[in-house]
């Protein structure tokens, strides 16, 4: 197990999948980004095998432990559709 309390094989699961609506259940992500910014973790665009949304971001409450899908709207500034590409926090912005 991640904090070796398990054995190996074990017959408890120590992973869990968040529900991040509105795509509950949620599915896997491949290629996103993540950065944290003070009780937030970020996680910017990635693709999915079944649902292609490039231009997903997602933030994570670490004391709350509560996900939120951040609209984007195309009229204003927001992320580009990327996957596979690199993130960072600069200047606490």
């Amino acid at each position: 197990g991640p904090d070796c309390s398990l054995s190996v094989p074990s017959t408890e699961s120590y992973w869990i999948l968040p529900n991040v609506k509105p795509f509950s259940p949620s599915v896997g992500r491949a290629s996103h980004k993540t950065v944290m910014h003070g009780k937030f973790m970020w996680v910017i665009g990635g693709y999915a095998f079944n649902y292609s949304s490039f231009q997903m971001v997602l933030n994570y409450n670490v004391e709350s432990t509560i996900w939120n899908v951040i609209p984007v709207n195309p009229l204003h500034i927001a992320p580009a559709q990327r996957y596979g590409h690199s993130l960072a926090l600069y200047q606490d912005e």
